[in-house]
């Protein structure tokens, strides 16, 4: 009867324990296995899961952020035809206020076109490189010349302030052109090299230090090439 008590005592200890682990809530485990298997569905953009590229095969990977614009349209369908305008208004001036006043108008449409330049992504050929180049080129000699004209005219004194700031932000112009479009620089040097020894003398004459400074060294970089 001992014996018979104690068989009882064990299958009555087991069957509690299974009724107990029935009872008892999932392992966590196999949640987390679930949360595994299931978390690149359910991540946001940017959480550290990304899908693989779309690489077209062309070996140039789309970077957000970077702009791909027609430069050339853009400078000689957009800015030449304004900066033709501005050139004949200044041609016509008789104060100082006035060219003040259309000066700054001018100012205005080549800082809009920096905007759009800045942070471009340029790929051209070269041909259209060299006609990019030759429309800048002509672009700031119409400007000097015609300021060099009504600051004869007005005195240098007087408009030093004027020139300053025209000087300024068509040097930045070149200087970004320069960045955005590989080789161009080279093309303004070629192109600068002879340069009329009216263009140079009317430089000084409206005080565009920064503009000379870049046809200066320009012309001294390409006389030692050559030489």
């Amino acid at each position: 009867m001992q014996t018979f008590g104690r068989l009882l005592s064990v299958l009555t200890f087991l069957l509690s324990l299974g009724f107990l682990a029935q009872a008892l809530p999932a392992a966590p485990a196999s949640g987390l296995a679930v949360r595994q298997y299931n978390s690149p569905s359910t991540q946001s953009p940017g959480s550290g899961y990304t899908k693989p590229s779309s690489d077209s095969g062309s070996g140039v990977t789309p970077v957000q952020g970077v702009k791909t614009i027609d430069v050339v349209a853009i400078v000689n369908v957009d800015l030449t035809p304004k900066v033709q305008a501005h050139v004949a208004a200044i041609a016509e001036v008789k104060t100082v206020a006035d060219l003040d006043l259309k000066v700054k108008a001018l100012i205005v449409d080549i800082k809009a076109i920096i905007a759009i330049l800045v942070g471009a992504k340029v790929n051209i050929d070269a041909e259209a490189k060299l006609k990019l180049a030759v429309a800048i080129h002509a672009m700031i000699i119409s400007i000097v010349k015609v300021c060099a004209t009504v600051v004869a005219k007005l005195g240098v004194s007087a408009c030093v302030g004027i020139m300053a700031q025209l000087d300024v932000v068509i040097h930045s112009l070149i200087l970004t052109l320069i960045v955005c479009i590989d080789g161009f620089l080279g093309l303004l040097v070629k192109l600068f090299v002879d340069v009329d020894a009216t263009v140079v003398a009317a430089i000084k004459t409206c005080g565009l230090s920064l503009i000379a400074k870049i046809l200066l060294n320009i012309n001294l970089g390409v006389n030692a090439s050559i030489n």
